[in-house]
This record gives C-alpha cells, sequence and structure tokens, in this order.
C-alpha cells in the first residue's frame, strides 16, 4: 500500500484489514455482504464500520503529526 499522507499534507485511515485477511478477501462477514458489484461495497457493510472508522478518524485527529 502506498502512504499518501505526505503527499496531502494530512493523515491517511486504512481500513484495509476490515475487508481483506492475510490470503483472502471474503464476500461476506459476520452474514452482510461485503460487495454489491466488482469496485463497491455494500451501505449495510459500511454501516458496520461505523464504530471501527469513528476510532481510526478519532485516532488519527489525537495521534502524532
Amino acid at each position: 500500500m502506498v502512504d499518501l499522507s505526505d503527499a496531502f499534507c494530512g493523515r491517511v485511515v486504512d481500513l484495509s484489514d476490515a475487508f481483506c485477511g492475510r490470503q483472502v478477501c471474503p464476500m461476506v462477514i459476520g452474514n452482510v455482504l461485503l460487495y454489491a458489484d466488482k469496485n463497491h461495497v455494500t451501505v449495510t457493510y459500511m454501516r458496520t464500520l461505523v464504530p471501527r472508522l469513528e476510532q481510526r478518524l478519532l485516532a488519527a485527529r489525537d495521534g502524532p503529526g
């Protein structure tokens, strides 16, 4: 993964671990379909990520830098 934070003078919140494991990117996690098609995540799955995203956004805001 490319670190774009320096290029944009900001911080990057990486949620890739919410989509893929070490070897596979599943289509379903916890009975929730991840992808609506090849390029779009389902709204339902994105809603499950809200707490994780909030936590990481707050950490990025409060973190070093």
